[in-house]
């Protein structure tokens, strides 16, 4: 794979990424865990609400980071294949898989989404409607990115 595709890989995952954590901060900004928990009334525990959000802010991070990492892969005069390949797989990781499989396990991917037209994630407690639409639209570019980058998906196993 040539630097120019390369290039153009770290070019859409800075324009997806962008797109998914502005949706994502405005919310995180926008929203405290009472307000959320008001919303939901006796229909949720405020944990389980506290880890969804713990989560959001967690995935922000490595959205951060990974957009600030590749931004600055595309300045470089000369761009290192190698090092832009690692980074990609490192965005599939932890930015992308992260989103559809959670690490605190708060909400999941519905396996059944790609062929009945539902919204893959689907939260294993009760959220607020507002919630669910900040995800379905990030959900969108996350998953155009998950569709240009799968390769990275098993990079270290191509790489060895």
């Amino acid at each position: 794979m040539g630097t120019d595709s390369v290039r153009g890989e770290l070019s859409v995952t800075v324009e997806k990424l962008t797109k998914s954590a502005d949706i994502t901060r405005e919310f995180l900004n926008s929203v405290t865990l009472q307000m959320l928990v008001d919303e939901c009334g006796d229909d949720v525990r405020r944990s389980e609400l506290s880890l969804v959000l713990d989560q959001l802010r967690r995935l922000l991070v490595y959205s951060d980071e990974a957009i600030e990492a590749c931004k600055m892969l595309l300045t470089r005069k000369t761009l290192n294949a190698e090092h832009a390949r690692k980074r990609m797989a490192w965005v599939y990781h932890h930015c992308v898989e992260e989103f559809f499989q959670p690490r605190f396990d708060t909400w999941y991917e519905d396996s059944r989404a790609a062929y009945s037209g539902i919204r893959a994630v689907t939260f294993r407690t009760a959220v607020p409607s507002r919630l669910k639409t900040m995800m379905a639209l990030c959900e969108e570019p996350v998953q155009q990115l998950r569709e240009e980058l799968e390769y990275y998906g098993d990079f270290r196993a191509h790489s060895r």
